[in-house]
C-alpha cells in the first residue's frame, strides 16, 4: 500500500479489503475529491483509504477520459497542476490527449501550498477501477462527477459489470444531458449548479434528477423547501468550516461536500501538543481568511513557519475545541526570522468559532474573542475583539529581541468570578508580561497562530495546550492530565507554608523550611502508581537542596521521593525514604537553568528523569503509599536566605505510572537518551 499512513488512524484498510466503515462520522458529510482536499492530496487512493478508516461514509470524486476511453480519477482536464513524471519533473498535457498507459506513468504529487512534500510521497494516478476495488465491501456512497459527457457510458458499464448497488452510487454533472445514461440505467443522478439558475425542481424530478448539488452561497431556506416538496434532495459544496455546515444543516440541506470531512463533522479529538514534526496538514488546518499570498510549511523536525506580505492566521485545530475556554493555558516557542521593522510580531488569536475573519479594520471582526502578541520592540499587548470592534485593553513596554532569537511564551486564561476571565501573556525568555480582565463572553474555544502584520517570517515550535487549567491561590495554574478517575483539580489546590509565595505564576521558596502542600488531601490521592511532571530551577546558584516530598501524615512518616543536592561540586540527585534509602546519580546541568522533571512510581520502584534523561531508579518498601499529602518544594535541609523556584504552570500529576518501563508509553519528551 503506497503513501504515508495518517497519524490519527488506528487501523488500516487494505486495497480491496472488506468491512464496514466506522459510524463516528456524520453520514451527511461527503469527502470532496475522494478524501478531503485540504488534508489529503486530492483524488488519491491514500486519501480515500484515510477517510474510509476515519469513518467517512460519502465520497465525491471526478472522472476524466483518456484518448483511448479509460476513466481517470482527476479533477482538471490537464495533468499540469497535480502530476509529476517518474523522475519528479513537472508533467504537462491534456488528459484526453493521453493514453491510459501514458497516464499510468505519471504520479500524483502534493501541490506546493500543502507546505510539505516529504509527508505526502507521490503515488500513481488512480482510475475508476482502482477506486471501486478499494470501496468494495464498504457501506459507503460514491458520487462520481463526470467531466466528459462521454464518460457516463463506460462508468455505467463498469458499475453494471460489478453489479454495484444502485443506492450506493450517485452520478453527477453540470449537464442534465450527460446524466441520461445514468438515469436510464437506474442510478441516482445529481445536477450541479447554482440554485438561482434552477427554480423548477418539479421539472428536474420529472427528468429523473434525484439530487441538486448547489454552491453553498446560493442556497436559501426557501429553495431547500421547494426542492424537498418536489422530492429532490439538496446538497451544498464546498465547505471547510464547522459554522458553514451548521448553517447549511439549519436550512435543511441533506448533505454537504467538504475538503475537510473530519473537522466539519466534529470527529476530531483535541490533542495537548502540536503535530508539526509529522510535517502533515492536520484536520481543521484553516486560514483565518483566504489571502492567497501566504507561504507556509514544516521543517527542522518540528517547526511550523509562515511568511508573506499579508496577515493570515492558521487555526491550531489539533488542540481545539478548547475544553474549558475559561480555564486553560498555552506554551510555545516563537522565532521571527525576517521583518520589515521591529513592530512586527507573532500572535495568538482566540475566538468562539472557526468562522472566517481577518486582521485590520474593526468591521473585519464578526465574533467575540481576544488577541495577544509581543512586538520585536518589546511592546506586549492584549486586544479585545468584538462584533465590529477591536480595542487595545492592556500593553506593557519591555525589553525587545532580535531576529532569529527563540522566545518562549505562555498564555493563561483563568475565570476569576461570575463575570470575568483573566488573560495573562508572558514572554518567559525576557520576563515581559501583561494581563487584563475581560468579560466571560470573550472566552473562546478556537485559537490561531500567525505572523502578525505582513512582511515577516515566523517560526513556531513546541506548542502545548493544557486543557482544563484551574485557578488556585494567587492564580497559579495547574494543568491536569488523565481520565475522570484520576486526580481531580480540587485535590491539587496548593497552600503555601513558611513564607512561600507566588509571583507571576512561579512559586518561590526560601528563608528556611518552606513548601507548598496540596489541599484538600483525601486519602488515596496518589497511592503507589503515579507520575509527576514539572519544570524547576534554583534562583540562587548557591542553593544546596530542594525536593519533591510525599508525606503520609496519618502514619507520621515522610518519604523524599526526589531530593536534589545542587551544592556546586556535588550536584547529585538523591532519592530517600525515612528508612535511609539513597540513590545518587551524579552531576547534572547548570544550577540556575530550568529543567524538565518527570518522577514516576510503579509499585515499589521509583524513577526520575530530567530533560529526557533517566537519572536514577530506587526501590522502596511497598508500605510507602504516598497519601494524603504531596509537598512541592519541601526542603528540610535548606539553609536560611536560600532561594529556589518551581514553575507551577507546567505541573501535571496523574494517578498512573506512564513513563516507567517497557510496558508504558514513553513520550518523546521523556524518552531515555542515556542511562
Amino acid at each position: 500500500m503506497s503513501g504515508f499512513w495518517p497519524w490519527w488512524l488506528e487501523k488500516k484498510v487494505e486495497n480491496g479489503g472488506s468491512g464496514m466503515s466506522s459510524p463516528r462520522v456524520d453520514p451527511r458529510i461527503c469527502a470532496h475529491r475522494l478524501g478531503g482536499a485540504l488534508v489529503e492530496v486530492e483524488n488519491t487512493l491514500s486519501g480515500f483509504r484515510a477517510a474510509l478508516v476515519a469513518g467517512v461514509q460519502q465520497f465525491e470524486t471526478d472522472i476524466q477520459l483518456t484518448s483511448d476511453g479509460c476513466m481517470v480519477i482527476m479533477h482538471d482536464d490537464t495533468v499540469d497542476r497535480m502530476c509529476v513524471n517518474a523522475d519528479g519533473s513537472p508533467a504537462t498535457g491534456a488528459v484526453n490527449s493521453m493514453t491510459a498507459a501514458q497516464v499510468r506513468d505519471l504520479l500524483v504529487a502534493p501541490p506546493v501550498w500543502f507546505g510539505s512534500q516529504v509527508a505526502y510521497p507521490p503515488e500513481p494516478v488512480p482510475f475508476v477501477e482502482d477506486v471501486l476495488d478499494v470501496a468494495a465491501g464498504h457501506d459507503i456512497v460514491i458520487h462520481f462527477e463526470i467531466k466528459n459527457t462521454a464518460a457516463a457510458l463506460p462508468l455505467v458499464a463498469e458499475l453494471n459489470r460489478r453489479n454495484w448497488p444502485r443506492d450506493k452510487i450517485v452520478i453527477t454533472s453540470f449537464s442534465a444531458i450527460a446524466l441520461q445514461a445514468a438515469i436510464a440505467a437506474g442510478y441516482q443522478a445529481g445536477l450541479i449548479g447554482d440554485v438561482v439558475n434552477y427554480t423548477d425542481f418539479v421539472d428536474l424530478k420529472a427528468q429523473g434528477i434525484d439530487y441538486f448539488d448547489a454552491s453553498m452561497g446560493s442556497i436559501t431556506p426557501e429553495c431547500v423547501a421547494a426542492a424537498h416538496a418536489a422530492g429532490v434532495k439538496i446538497t451544498a459544496w464546498t465547505l471547510i468550516r464547522q459554522v458553514e455546515a451548521d448553517r447549511m444543516f439549519a436550512m435543511g440541506v441533506d448533505f454537504v461536500t467538504t475538503d475537510d470531512p473530519l473537522w466539519v463533522a466534529r470527529a476530531t479529538t483535541p490533542a495537548t501538543r502540536d503535530p508539526y514534526a509529522l510535517a502533515r496538514r492536520w484536520q481543521g488546518y484553516l486560514e483565518s481568511f483566504s489571502s492567497g499570498v501566504r507561504n507556509r510549511g514544516f521543517e527542522n523536525n518540528g517547526e511550523f513557519w509562515e511568511s508573506g506580505p499579508e496577515y493570515s492566521g492558521i487555526l491550531q485545530s489539533w488542540g481545539c475545541p478548547i475544553l474549558d475556554p475559561e480555564n486553560w493555558s498555552l506554551n510555545f516557542d516563537v522565532q521571527i526570522d525576517e521583518w520589515m521593522n521591529n513592530t512586527r510580531h507573532a500572535d495568538v488569536t482566540v475566538l468562539q468559532s472557526d468562522a472566517w475573519w481577518t486582521d485590520g479594520p474593526a468591521e473585519n471582526y464578526t465574533q467575540l474573542g481576544f488577541n495577544v502578541f509581543e512586538r520585536a520592540s518589546g511592546e506586549i499587548c492584549i486586544y479585545r475583539l468584538g462584533v465590529g470592534a477591536v480595542n487595545l485593553v492592556a500593553t506593557h513596554q519591555g525589553a525587545g529581541f532580535g531576529r532569529g532569537e527563540w522566545q518562549n511564551y505562555t498564555l493563561t486564561v483563568v475565570r476569576v468570578n461570575d463575570d470575568a476571565i483573566r488573560v495573562t501573556y508572558r514572554n518567559n525568555s525576557t520576563g515581559n508580561s501583561v494581563n487584563t480582565t475581560l468579560p466571560r463572553a470573550h472566552a473562546g474555544r478556537f485559537f490561531y497562530l500567525a505572523a502578525g502584520a505582513g512582511d515577516s517570517t515566523v517560526r513556531f515550535r513546541n506548542v502545548r495546550i493544557f486543557h482544563g487549567a484551574f485557578p488556585f491561590r494567587k492564580n497559579v495554574v495547574l494543568a491536569i492530565e488523565g481520565s475522570a478517575t484520576d486526580i481531580s483539580p480540587n485535590d491539587l489546590q496548593l497552600i503555601p507554608h513558611g513564607g512561600a509565595e507566588f509571583v507571576d505564576g512561579v512559586a518561590t521558596l526560601g528563608n528556611g523550611t518552606v513548601y507548598f502542600e496540596t489541599a484538600p488531601t483525601p486519602s488515596g490521592m496518589l497511592y503507589n502508581d503515579f507520575t509527576i511532571e514539572f519544570t524547576a530551577r534554583n534562583t540562587d546558584a548557591g542553593t544546596k537542596f530542594w525536593g519533591v516530598v510525599f508525606a503520609n501524615k496519618t502514619a507520621s512518616a515522610v518519604s523524599h521521593v526526589a531530593f536534589c543536592n545542587r551544592n556546586p561540586g556535588a550536584r547529585q540527585m538523591q532519592m530517600r525514604s525515612n528508612g535511609g534509602v539513597r540513590v545518587d546519580s551524579g552531576v547534572f546541568a547548570n544550577n540556575t537553568d530550568w529543567h524538565e522533571w518527570c518522577i514516576t512510581r510503579n509499585g515499589t520502584v521509583q524513577t526520575i528523569y530530567m530533560d529526557g534523561k533517566k537519572l536514577g531508579v530506587g526501590a522502596f518498601d511497598s508500605v510507602w503509599q504516598y497519601s494524603p499529602a504531596m509537598l512541592i518544594g519541601a526542603a528540610p535541609e535548606v539553609e536560611p536566605n536560600e532561594q529556589y523556584a518551581i514553575d507551577l504552570s507546567r505541573l501535571r500529576v496523574t494517578r498512573a505510572c506512564r513513563y516507567f518501563g517497557d510496558n508504558y508509553d514513553v513520550p518523546a519528551t521523556y524518552r531515555e537518551t542515556a542511562s
